[in-house]
């Protein structure tokens, strides 16, 4: 019970800080004009990829069922399956409401993206790693 309330929290910490920074960043255009901040429209999936809507939407409820079953196998942390269930979650949210997510971290040299992404990204990379070297870090094959 700890561990699934652990995980609801963390969660949730992620959609509010995603939902807050899009709400700020993006819907009302607050420091539109500094560096870094470019409300964008992503209609596609990673790195705007033109994919129809409907694909997008079936392949994140295809990763998030397999997040799901990774995580009830403990194959992967409830670190891992929290905060990139939660950016999941949160991009297909705005897909489902909006028909596209809401972008706006701009680094110029990268496609816009945003806390979600980092979320997804981020812990992905973690994933990897624990699969590729799991005695470095004590977790189990």
């Amino acid at each position: 019970m700890h561990r699934s309330i652990f995980t609801i929290v963390l969660s949730l910490l992620v959609f509010v800080l995603d939902l807050r920074s899009k709400y700020i960043f993006y819907d009302k255009q607050l420091y539109a004009d500094r560096w870094l901040i470019t409300a964008h429209f992503n209609e596609g999936i990673a790195w705007s990829i033109p994919i129809p809507m409907l694909v997008v939407m079936l392949v994140t409820l295809g990763a998030i069922a397999a997040l799901s079953w990774l995580y009830y196998q403990k194959q992967i942390t409830r670190w891992i399956y929290a905060i990139i269930l939660a950016g999941a979650l949160w991009n297909l949210y705005d897909r489902v409401v909006l028909w596209w997510v809401r972008d706006f971290i701009d680094l110029g040299f990268w496609p816009i993206f945003n806390i979600a992404d980092i979320a997804i990204t981020i812990w992905a990379i973690a994933i990897i790693i624990r699969t590729l070297f799991p005695w470095k870090f004590g977790w189990k094959q």
